[in-house]
């Protein structure tokens, strides 16, 4: 019940509160090809969402206490905004919020990094490769990982000019196809709709409210109306398939995981574009919150 009240409280607030746009961030990640996120984390927070996510308090590890301790950072109150760009050299990040630059500085010195001039570098968990950043402005920071152990000067050094329109949810991610192409691993039951994915030219997914609950939308833009009408069948096709491989074996779709998700699916073409939406239950963002669905 906690979970749907919050659902309910955040659709509301978001209605009142109006979108608040990414692209000023956004526009520091560098011109590469990758996935590109966005995160409205004080939307997530002010309407009752982050905590959720998040877990409480009480269950974080002891390493990350003391980081919030040193550092005087913690996500959960202080940070406002995250884009990001995942290509094949680096993760890139812009992070909006309230950092204390002295003390995050002092705790990358004491994490084994090196900060000059305000650009530091500390080795991340994986060998050969670093974690930098630097502030951007009092209230933003660039931050990369990568290999490469300047990689966070890469933000902003060339802010993008021209950029694709970009949602109003507070949550998405817009994608090329070959990042559908090269991934290995997906979610259980999303194969045949990654595969799907990959020969469109780009796919933007948004979580956002819809009514009282939660919906994820994506937008598929193709090369021509036929390569739409065709990918919107195949993932027409694909949803009927699952629902009736459920049927076959005396199943319903569980609402509290993938095959409730997907098979709650609707598509439609328009012009180069293919349109989907898919319901969210309080049942899935609970288990996904918890960890649940691996």
């Amino acid at each position: 019940m906690a979970v749907c009240g919050g659902l309910l409280a955040f659709a509301s607030w978001w209605r009142d509160r109006g979108a608040s746009s990414p692209a000023d961030l956004v526009a520091l990640l560098p011109d590469r090809q990758g996935a590109l996120f966005y995160i409205d984390v004080a939307a997530l927070r002010e309407g009752g969402l982050l905590g959720l996510i998040a877990g409480s308090k009480s269950t974080q590890d002891l390493e990350y206490s003391q980081f919030v301790q040193q550092s005087g950072f913690d996500y959960l109150s202080d940070l406002d905004g995250v884009a990001a760009l995942v290509a094949k050299e680096a993760n890139y990040f812009v992070l909006r919020g309230r950092f204390d630059w002295r003390k995050i500085i002092a705790y990358a010195n004491r994490a084994g990094g090196q900060c000059r001039l305000s650009f530091c570098r500390v080795p991340a968990t994986q060998p050969d490769r670093f974690i930098t950043f630097l502030p951007f402005r009092n209230d933003v920071m660039a931050m990369a990982v990568s290999s490469d152990s300047w990689a966070a000067e890469a933000i902003a050094r060339q802010p993008r000019d021209a950029r694709p329109k970009l949602p109003a949810e507070p949550v998405w991610i817009l994608a090329p196809g070959v990042v559908f192409r090269e991934l290995t691993n997906p979610p259980p039951g999303t194969r045949a709709f990654v595969n799907a994915l990959a020969e469109a030219d780009r796919t933007v997914f948004a979580i956002g409210p819809a009514g009282d609950r939660l919906q994820m939308t994506v937008e598929i833009a193709c090369q021509s109306p036929s390569a739409a009408a065709k990918l919107r069948d195949q993932l027409a096709e694909t949803t009927d398939l699952l629902r009736k491989m459920l049927e076959r074996e005396n199943q319903k779709p569980n609402p509290a995981d993938f095959s409730g998700l997907l098979a709650g699916g609707s598509f439609e073409q328009r012009g180069t574009s293919v349109f989907g939406r898919w319901p969210m239950e309080t049942a899935f963002i609970e288990n996904l919150a918890g960890g649940a669905l691996q």
